[in-house]
């Protein structure tokens, strides 16, 4: 099944439905009406795996699991961060790549070092 900005996957053998979120950004909206998709099979007893760019500290998330641990439910729906480093780890890398650049280290070589990927690196130096 495909939606508006995620996939759902659903594997009937171990009742798990996977959500995975495509876009850079993932308003709390669009993760409320994917849960809202699947419904049917939260009340049939599969789990939720919720995967995407989520910013962990937002109130509404935080809102929506301590309501789910007030039901007994925190283990139904689990939300994963695709996300390999927080914002600050991010910024500290790109100025860390961006000056690397700038003293003639390749993008190869930054990528390598800093252990991102090729295409990040690019982005992040590009216009150096």
């Amino acid at each position: 099944m495909s939606g508006k900005g995620y996939d759902i996957d659903v594997n009937h053998g171990e009742k798990l439905v996977e959500i995975l979120f495509t876009t850079t950004s993932v308003p709390f909206n669009s993760v409320k009406e994917a849960l809202l998709e699947v419904k049917e099979y939260i009340s049939k007893g599969y789990r939720v795996r919720v995967r995407g760019y989520l910013y962990r500290e937002s109130r509404a998330l935080q809102a929506f699991t301590f309501a789910l641990s007030l039901v007994g439910m925190e283990d139904v729906i689990v939300f994963e961060n695709k996300s390999r480093y927080s914002k600050a780890e991010r910024r500290v890398l790109r100025e860390r790549a961006r000056s690397m650049r700038r003293r003639g280290m390749s993008v190869r070589q930054i990528s390598e070092e800093l252990g991102v990927p090729l295409k990040t690196v690019y982005r992040w130096v590009k216009g150096i």
